[in-house]
C-alpha cells in the first residue's frame, strides 16, 4: 500500500529499489499506477484483498498490513464517497 499526504501520488513519494535508473521518477510512477489517484489505488487494493480472502475482513486487513478497524474506516469512507457521487 502506498501512503502519501495528498490524493495524488507524486514521484517524490515513490522509491523503486533494485531497478537501474531508467527514465524519470514520473515515468516510473506512471508505469506503476498509470493515471489512477491514491483513493482509486486504495479502493482497488482493498477490493483485491477482500476477493483473495473471500470477503474475510480480518484476513484482508492482515494482508494489507492494516488493522481491521482501519479497514472498516476505509470501507466506510469509500461507501460514503460512492454515495456522494451518485447523488
Amino acid at each position: 500500500m502506498i501512503l502519501a499526504g495528498s490524493k495524488t501520488i507524486m514521484p517524490e513519494h515513490i522509491t523503486i529499489m533494485g531497478e537501474p535508473d531508467r527514465g524519470s521518477a514520473e515515468e516510473k510512477l506512471r508505469a506503476l499506477v498509470g493515471e489512477k489517484t491514491l483513493p482509486e489505488i486504495e479502493r482497488t487494493m482493498i477490493q483485491l484483498a477482500l476477493d483473495k480472502t473471500k470477503g474475510n475482513k480480518s484476513k484482508a486487513a492482515e494482508l494489507l498490513g492494516i488493522t481491521r478497524r482501519t479497514l472498516y474506516g476505509r470501507l466506510e469512507r469509500i461507501e460514503n464517497e460512492e454515495t456522494d457521487t451518485e447523488q
